[in-house]
C-alpha cells in the first residue's frame, strides 16, 4: 500500500476509508431490506393460503351438511350452503393456485383439493334434486350412497387441506428461521463494521496527528 506523504493524501484516506466502511454499512441494510419485504410478501401468502383453504373446507362441509338436511327434510332452505359454495368456489380456487404457485408441491395439493371440490359438487348436482328441488327424485337407497359418498370425499378433502395447510405453515417456519439467521448475520455486520470503522477512524487519527507532528516538528527544526 502505497503512504501518502503529502496533509492532503492523509486527509482524504483519513476521510475515504470510514465513508467505504458505512457505504458497505448502507448496503447491506438495504439488502436487509429487501429480504424483509420479501419475507412480509411471503408470509402474507401463508395467511393466504391458510385462511383460504379453511374457509373453502367450511363451505363444502357446510354445503354437504345442508344437503343431507334437505334429504332429511326437503326443505329447499338447506340448499342455500350448496349453492353459495358452487358459486364462490371457482374464486377461491383461483385465489390458492395464485398463493401457491412458487411452490410446486403446494400446486399439486390445491389441484387435489379442487379434485375433491369438485367431486362433491358433482354428486350433488348428479342427485338432480338441488335443481328441481323434488321430494321423489331420490330413493332411499340412492340417498344413503350419495351420503356416504359425500362423506368419503369430505374426508379426503380434510385430508388434503391439512396437508396443505401443514406444508405451508412448515415453509412459513423455514422462511422464518432463514429471515432470522440473516437478521442476526446483519446484527454481526453491523456491529463488526461499526466496530471497524471507529479503530479505523482512530488509527487514522492517530496517523494524520503524527503526520502532522512530524512535519511541525521539521518546520520547528528549520526555523
Amino acid at each position: 500500500m502505497i503512504v501518502p506523504a503529502s496533509i492532503l493524501g492523509r486527509a482524504i484516506v483519513l476521510v475515504a476509508i470510514p465513508s467505504l466502511v458505512l457505504v458497505a454499512l448502507l448496503a447491506a441494510f438495504s439488502v436487509a431490506r429487501r429480504r424483509e419485504a420479501e419475507a412480509q410478501r411471503s408470509s402474507l401468502q401463508t395467511r393466504s393460503v391458510l385462511d383460504e383453504s379453511q374457509r373453502l373446507l367450511t363451505q363444502l362441509v357446510d354445503a354437504q351438511a345442508g344437503f343431507r338436511g334437505f334429504l332429511i327434510a326437503r326443505d329447499a332452505a338447506f340448499l342455500v350452503p350448496y349453492r353459495e359454495v358452487r358459486g364462490a368456489l371457482p374464486k377461491a380456487l383461483d385465489s390458492l393456485r395464485s398463493a401457491s404457485r412458487d411452490h410446486p408441491r403446494q400446486h399439486a395439493r390445491v389441484a387435489a383439493v379442487a379434485r375433491h371440490a369438485s367431486d362433491m359438487l358433482v354428486l350433488f348436482r348428479s342427485a338432480r334434486v338441488i335443481e328441481s328441488e323434488r321430494a321423489g327424485a331420490l330413493t332411499p337407497g340412492s340417498e344413503r350412497e350419495i351420503v356416504l359418498q359425500g362423506r368419503a370425499l369430505t374426508e379426503g378433502l380434510r385430508q388434503e387441506v391439512a396437508a396443505l395447510r401443514d406444508e405451508e405453515q412448515r415453509l412459513d417456519d423455514v422462511r422464518r428461521d432463514v429471515l432470522l439467521r440473516a437478521d442476526q448475520r446483519l446484527l454481526a455486520v453491523v456491529v463488526g463494521g461499526a466496530g471497524a470503522a471507529l479503530f479505523a477512524v482512530m488509527a487514522l487519527g492517530v496517523w494524520f496527528h503524527r503526520g502532522i507532528s512530524i512535519r511541525v516538528a521539521r518546520l520547528t527544526d528549520t526555523a
